[in-house]
């Protein structure tokens, strides 16, 4: 059996962008954002206790989603997590948001965007958008 200790730490995460410091904007995320490593973004909601997220294992540009997922939780709730399904996307189009996981989860400037027609959508989330109140941008790495 392994047992780890706060010492023995497995994943690094490295803040990258928090939006009450750089600015909640679709520019201010791209500019700071959009590396091709590893990426965690969390994201408090305004009149809401929940919390979404969404990780990329190759950044926010890769093209290789196959580990990519979004979640949500609430406290007090388990988590709810989904895959990032694939769909087709221009490089144009993932450039004018922010962050897109695929067709789960984006943002537009200050908005957080469910797509009605995803699976996460339809069995996790109460509404398709939400005001960002604050975001913050890790990299992972080992």
């Amino acid at each position: 059996m392994d047992i780890r200790t706060g010492n023995d730490i497995f994943y690094k995460f490295s803040l990258i962008y928090r939006g009450s410091h750089d600015g909640i904007s679709n520019i201010s995320f791209i500019n700071k954002c959009n590396h091709r490593v590893a990426t965690l973004v969390l994201i408090k909601v305004l009149q809401s206790n929940e919390i979404f997220g969404g990780y990329a294992s190759f950044g926010l540009l890769g093209e290789d989603i196959s580990n990519n997922f979004v979640f949500s939780f609430k406290e007090g709730q388990t988590m709810k997590i989904g895959r990032a399904k694939k769909e087709r996307i221009s490089w144009r189009e993932k450039e004018t948001y922010g962050f897109r996981f695929c067709e789960s989860m984006y943002m537009d400037d200050r908005t957080l965007y469910l797509r009605k027609n995803s699976y996460y959508y339809e069995n996790v989330c109460k509404s398709n958008t939400y005001t960002i109140e604050e975001i913050e941008t890790f990299i992972v790495t080992k």
